[in-house]
């Protein structure tokens, strides 16, 4: 029977009901599955009965009605389920994806089809975008409808589509311009339509259900058709866009785990007659680490919550996910070093972490793909004469605040006076990579990881205007560095010390 939340949960309250459902009821499932080419439908149908899919869907579709705070629920949820296992995260990552515009631009008749499905675990749902000749190249895919009487035939396939072949709905984009390639629109595919066929046979080094969509002459109603015709890009880069933070967020909770597992085995191992974690290069691993877990987390956080008060997310969803994603695998590479030879063996937790983690840098836009929206986003805020909206630095100590301050100055007089070489896209991907990093210690709440990540990006903005002929004056951002009277190692071991005394 669906569970429902009677009142509303505190976070703290939700985030350690689901670590409580993860060990207790989910994980035994996990263990238990073989086939995870497949989706575990018994995992969704537990997930469903927790009312976990309904938390954030209004409640005349049998959800708890939470959808003022959508991208953050949906970020805590994420990075617990990461933290637990992957599959977990993927499983119920996929159904949100495959619904989310449904909510958004669905008319009443679809979501009271199809919501209800969701929330239940009766239903599943997959987003189909890719292609096999275009993935992050939105525009250049190559599937058609056209119209048909007071229908559509559509015509094409789609590859890596997750939850294929299982998936009994899916929502599809096809192009229906001939002109413009921008004129894409939105179907809700079923299972079982003549002419479409799903079907799997994608092996991924982390094995989830994926697969191939393929359309051939395949009719269907105009009540099929989500949203305005013409109107699919709104739907598909409105669904990642709100995404984006929480891919970020699933990954956090994988590095998460992988630092707690570097902390238990680095002070069990005896090694040169003591422990690992005695090691002062072992300790710096552990700080950093840390350091790259928070200043994550801080930049997920802030892009959930601009969502949620009704604000464009794009440039802050992208920072976000590939500041989180990479600094992830960074980590968890990171926790399989001091594993030392365990670390590679098949099988063992960390070593599974690291297949689970690798693909989240690519899917739902390539870190390559991030990079290059912040960095034209950047570029064109600059020429436009704005500003970046300001954060608060009044809780940070005074001799990082003043760091913080000339890294946003010194930043925005590198953008200001690089010519035209600021509508080069190897400029934005310095770009992109300085704003990460700056942001990063902007958002970070004040203590030894926010340190860690302002002398980090003092590094990066001096290297990449170094990298780009910039002729920005690099001394002040050095002066600020030499004021802070220890350097990132010290922070690093603080952290780690904190760290292994609990």
């Amino acid at each position: 029977m669906l569970k429902t939340t009677p009142t509303p949960e505190t976070d703290a309250e939700l985030r350690e009901r689901v670590d409580r459902l993860c060990a207790e009821r989910f994980m035994p499932i996990v263990n238990g599955w073989k086939d995870h080419g497949r989706t575990c439908r018994p995992l969704i149908e537990a997930i469903a009965e927790e009312g976990l899919f309904g938390l954030t869907l209004p409640a005349e579709y049998g959800g708890a009605g939470r959808v003022e705070r959508y991208s953050a629920i949906l970020c805590l949820l994420r990075e617990r389920f990461g933290y637990h296992d992957a599959l977990i995260d993927t499983q119920f990552a996929i159904q949100g994806l495959g619904t989310n515009a449904i909510l958004r631009m669905g008319t009443d008749d679809q979501r009271d089809r199809y919501l209800p499905g969701l929330v239940e675990g009766k239903t599943l749902f997959s987003f189909a975008l890719t292609e096999p000749h275009s993935g992050s190249d939105v525009l250049g895919m190559r599937t058609r409808a056209r119209r048909d009487g007071d229908g559509w035939v559509l015509n094409g396939s789609k590859m890596f589509i997750s939850g294929a072949p299982d998936s009994d709905v899916y929502i599809t984009f096809a192009r229906t311009g001939d002109d413009d390639k921008r004129s894409v629109t939105a179907f809700l595919m079923e299972t079982g339509m003549p002419g479409f066929t799903a079907r799997g046979g994608i092996a991924l080094q982390a094995p989830h259900a994926i697969g191939y969509l393929d359309f051939d002459e395949c009719r269907i109603p105009d009540s099929q058709r989500l949203g305005e015709v013409g109107q699919g890009l709104r739907a598909a880069l409105g669904t990642l866009e709100i995404f984006r933070p929480s891919v970020g967020s699933a990954t956090l909770g994988m590095a998460r785990r992988a630092l707690d597992l570097a902390l238990a085995f680095s002070t069990s191992r005896e090694a040169f007659g003591g422990h690992l974690s005695d090691l002062d290069g072992i300790r710096l691993k552990l700080g950093i680490m840390a350091a790259m877990v928070e200043g994550g987390a801080a930049l997920v956080d802030r892009a959930a919550n601009l969502r949620d008060s009704g604000q464009s997310t794009i440039v802050e969803g992208a920072v976000s996910k590939a500041f989180a994603t990479e600094s992830a695998v960074e980590v968890i590479y990171q926790s399989q070093q001091i594993h030392g030879g365990r670390g590679v063996i098949v099988g063992e937790e960390i070593e599974m972490i690291s297949r689970a983690v690798r693909p989240t840098t690519i899917y739902e836009g390539a870190s390559e793909v991030q990079r290059s929206i912040i960095g034209r986003a950047e570029a064109k805020r600059v020429k436009a004469g704005g500003a970046r909206p300001a954060i608060a630095l009044n809780t940070a100590p005074a001799d990082l605040r003043a760091l913080l301050e000339v890294l946003r100055t010194t930043y925005e007089s590198w953008i200001g006076a690089a010519g035209e070489a600021i509508d080069t896209p190897a400029f934005h991907v310095r770009l992109a990579e300085t704003a990460m990093a700056v942001e990063a210690a902007e958002t970070c709440p004040a203590g030894h990881a926010r340190y860690i990540l302002a002398l980090s990006a003092a590094r990066v903005l001096s290297g990449n205007i170094a990298r780009t002929g910039g002729t920005t004056d690099c001394a002040p951002v050095t002066r600020a560095v030499r004021a802070i009277e220890r350097g990132e190692d010290a922070f690093a071991l603080a952290i780690a010390e904190q760290l292994i005394d609990g």
